[in-house]
């Protein structure tokens, strides 16, 4: 199995590479970008091409760093409260569930009887 989403990724991988060449080939005049003040020098269209793809793919790395940097700190915190309420369970005398990762679904018998 490994062998083919490897291979998966090397034609993907390639075909993107024959698109770029494609684009190089097709898109060889030279053009200025101006935004507000800011004017870029005259450059192929094919690299202001790369250039957006490289910001976009930069920005959206930086986004989900953020995201991901924003859900560890909320999963540290909702277990810190799990662990003190598992605490407090215990101090009054209640069996607290164990701390496993994964959840743990019980059915009972009377769930049973209906399948």
């Amino acid at each position: 199995m490994r062998f083919v989403k490897v291979g998966a990724w090397v034609l993907f991988t390639l075909f993107l590479l024959a698109v770029a060449v494609a684009l190089i080939g097709q898109n060889t005049e030279a053009l200025t970008v101006t935004l507000f003040t800011y004017t870029t020098a005259l450059m192929p269209k094919w690299v202001l091409l790369l250039g957006c793809l490289f910001l976009g793919a930069l920005l959206a790395s930086l986004f989900f760093i953020v995201e991901l940097i924003v859900l560890e700190t909320k999963n540290i915190r909702l277990r810190r409260q799990n662990r003190a309420l598992a605490k407090t369970l215990e101090v009054q005398g209640m069996k607290a569930p164990s701390d496993d990762k994964s959840p743990r679904i019980v059915a009972d018998e009377d769930d049973l009887s209906d399948v």
